[in-house]
């Protein structure tokens, strides 16, 4: 019979493999390189305020804090130098000394709260950077700073400054008479010897000069040499002892001076780079790094020819950065040594925030790599590590491999009048208050007290940042209200026929107004920080306005306003209020500090308020036992640190092929509290979010793998991780993204 063969059994094809990308190595950091789809799986083209971690994994950046802590004032200004004065003795731990404009500040970091003092030995100014060395053991220890070439140096031994001659002599090398020291723009201490450097004439701003040995404050008229002098511009910007020899910058030239004394000296060319400035130049335990002019930063190990170590930065320096470096502002850049690390940091074009990288040179994703860069939303002027009281002196001689735990690294951001600790376990930037901020009908107020009741002589003082400086009349500090006629006295911004300056009101009664104004305007831009003050001489009628840009230094402003005869201050019982009078006359702006003395000579104040000591979020403080009371609507400066890190164009190395991106698993630490957002983008478009996704851990108790919404259907995708909204310092250890790749079309 015949034979049937069965119907074949259909064939399904099986079902498409889902493969896994796993992602746990992000030890590449960052690189700005213009084509970003051009990275390796382990770089991130973009991030900000996070670190990476040699084991695997990313987190947010640890905190900053305001070195001193809660009670510690602001400084009163912006630090535009940060130096250490060591003390022979190694029990005694370092001072901390700053630029404060044309003097220096300067505080006891063994204090729980740190006391800044102010010294400035004349009335000399001072513009651009000032520079310091410390003396070895024949010169006391003494710590000298040098005023950028236009005034005398200074010689401080911890208590007095003392302003020294600013010349040399012929006497013999071995006569020392102490008390002289040339001006110049850099000072550095190498082996037994004071050198200076660039002393600010076109004739002399390649000239290296020495002291006599064993001697900081004497000067032979012939100890000194040039360094291919007359170079069009092209200055000494830095010395540093380095090892055997002292590093000698130019703006496009290193150089090297080997040696022990006068007869040994010798001069050696290194390299046709140089450095931007002293500030752009960090000695580490390795070797040298520098900043310099459009090459970038650079290494040299003090034998090889230097080599640039900023190739993933490169785009800051030639341009090639959607907001590159400003070149115009390279002079300002900051670069230092700190913990292990290297930070640098400098003003893009556009952007009146600097940003601050930081390389660390031990995570390297290649044999060849100089490290793994990270970028940090910090606004650091001048930085400092500041060793512990156990760590070795390495006067001359560079720096030491120190113990880290034994150091507390520091910075001076350039919009805030502070010093911070740049290495605090913390979530968020604790900058404690540095103003009250007022606006609208608020104010700050303290109760009538005997303590306000003047009624001859006053001395006002207030510093503050008003918004309408230039176009409206307000109060600065009054106990003053027409309501019951309980008019006292008040400090007061005012319109003088169409030009602003400072005005001071009183009544003798409490019903009539008298007034002074000062003679001239103020001449202060909108919403900058000024100290205002007025004093009033009773017996006289004499008053007196002054204004300062520190509060330490008080120029009168204008003629002195007498009237025959005296006067008197009625003995109101309103309360006192800053930032307004008691029935109105508001200003808006910042409110950083005030004083008040019931006389003219400027003796120590009997009521005085520093916001700069609060605690970020206060309501209320009680300074010289006087409580005051912040209105509602009043803020303190703080600074949630909102960090982020974008991964690189993930393609599987397939760019082609389209694939189905399902669900990815992400594994964290349980110390992640709260959601965090991961952006969604496909194909190299990084501008539109395709999807968000939610990274919630609250539940977790252990290292978990969470696993995330789908991702979608994309040839690449790339994430964008965002901190939680809490603020909570957050980690990640890897993820692993699943994929199904579709068949390709022929």
């Amino acid at each position: 019979m015949p034979r049937y063969n069965a119907t074949p059994a259909i064939q399904y094809p099986p079902p498409p493999a889902v493969k896994a990308l796993p992602v746990v190595d992000f030890t590449g950091g960052l690189n700005l390189r213009a084509v970003p789809y051009q990275l390796a799986t382990n770089e991130s083209g973009d991030m900000r305020d996070v670190d990476v971690d040699p084991y695997g994994g990313i987190k947010q950046r640890r905190g900053f804090t305001s070195y001193g802590g809660t009670s510690s004032p602001a400084l009163p200004m912006i630090a535009d130098g940060l130096w250490a004065k060591y003390s022979s003795d190694v029990t005694v731990p370092p001072t901390i000394v700053f630029q404060q404009g044309s003097g220096f500040g300067y505080g006891d970091p063994t204090l729980t709260t740190v006391a800044w003092g102010y010294k400035r030995p004349d009335s000399l100014v001072t513009t651009g950077r000032m520079r310091a060395a410390q003396g070895n053991a024949s010169a006391a220890g003494n710590l000298y700073i040098q005023r950028n070439a236009l005034n005398a140096p200074i010689r401080w031994d911890g208590t007095t400054a003392t302003v020294l001659t600013a010349s040399t002599d012929t006497a013999v090398r071995t006569t020392n008479d102490y008390g002289q020291m040339p001006k110049a723009k850099h000072i550095a201490a190498y082996g037994v010897y004071m050198f200076i450097a660039n002393e600010g004439t076109t004739a002399t701003d390649s000239r290296v000069r020495y002291s006599h040995p064993g001697s900081a404050e004497d000067w032979h008229t012939n100890d000194s040499f040039d360094i291919r002098p007359g170079g069009d511009g092209d200055e000494i910007t830095a010395i540093v002892p380095f090892g055997d020899r002292l590093m000698v910058f130019k703006n496009n030239s290193m150089h090297a001076v080997f040696g022990t004394d006068i007869d040994t000296f010798n001069v050696v060319d290194i390299a046709e780079v140089g450095a931007v400035s002293a500030e752009a130049v960090a000695v580490a335990p390795h070797g040298l790094y520098f900043f310099s002019w459009p090459d970038g930063i650079m290494f040299y190990n003090g034998t090889d020819y230097p080599r640039v170590v900023s190739e993933k930065l490169n785009p800051l320096f030639n341009g090639e950065a959607t907001v590159p470096l400003d070149g115009d502002d390279r002079g300002s850049a900051s670069l230092a040594w700190l913990h292990g690390r290297l930070w640098f940091s400098g003003l893009l074009v556009d952007e009146a925030t600097p940003t601050t990288w930081v390389l660390d040179p031990t995570i390297r994703s290649t044999r060849k790599s100089d490290g793994a860069w990270v970028a940090y939303r910090i606004n650091l002027g001048p930085m400092l590590e500041l060793s512990g009281v156990a760590s070795p002196q390495t006067w001359g001689f560079g720096v030491s491999d120190v113990d880290s735990s034994l150091t507390t690294i520091l910075g001076c951001p350039r919009d805030h009048a502070r010093i911070v600790d740049l290495d605090t376990i913390a979530d968020a930037d604790v900058w404690y208050a540095d103003y009250v901020s007022l606006s609208g009908a608020n104010k700050i107020t303290t109760p009538d007290a005997a303590t306000w009741d003047t009624i001859e002589d006053i001395d006002l003082r207030a510093r503050v940042a008003a918004d309408l400086w230039e176009s409206a009349e307000f109060t600065v500090v009054g106990k003053w209200t027409a309501t019951g006629d309980q008019r006292s006295y008040r400090l007061r911004n005012y319109n003088n026929g169409g030009t602003y300056t400072l005005r001071l009101e009183w009544s003798t009664d409490g019903i009539v107004t008298s007034s002074k104004t000062a003679s001239v305007g103020h001449g202060f831009t909108n919403a900058t920080i000024h100290g205002v003050r007025a004093t009033m001489d009773a017996s006289t009628n004499t008053v007196k306005f002054y204004t300062s840009d520190d509060d330490t230094t008080w120029v009168q402003l204008g003629s002195t306003q007498d009237t025959a005869g005296g006067t008197s201050i009625f003995n109101s019982t309103t309360q006192v209020t800053l930032g307004a009078s008691d029935d109105g006359d508001y200003m808006a702006g910042k409110f950083y500090n005030f004083s008040y003395d019931n006389a003219y000579d400027g003796s120590a104040s009997d009521q005085s308020l520093n916001v700069t000591k609060l605690a970020t979020g206060a309501s209320s403080q009680t300074d010289g036992g006087t409580v005051y009371t912040f209105p509602v609507a009043a803020t303190m400066t703080t600074n949630t640190i909102t960090s982020y890190y974008r991964t690189a164009w993930l393609d599987a190395g397939e760019p082609a092929r389209v694939k189905r991106w399902r669900r990815p698993e992400v594994t964290v630490p349980p110390t992640l509290v709260g959601a965090m957002s991961i952006e969604v983008y496909h194909d190299y478009d990084d501008s539109t979010v395709q999807r968000t996704l939610t990274l919630d851990t609250t539940d977790a108790a252990v290292t978990v793998i969470k696993r995330l919404g789908q991702v979608g259907r994309a040839r690449a995708v790339q994430l964008k991780i965002k901190s939680p909204s809490t603020s909570e310092r957050w980690q990640i250890n890897g993820f692993t993204l699943k994929y199904i790749p579709l068949r390709m079309r022929s």
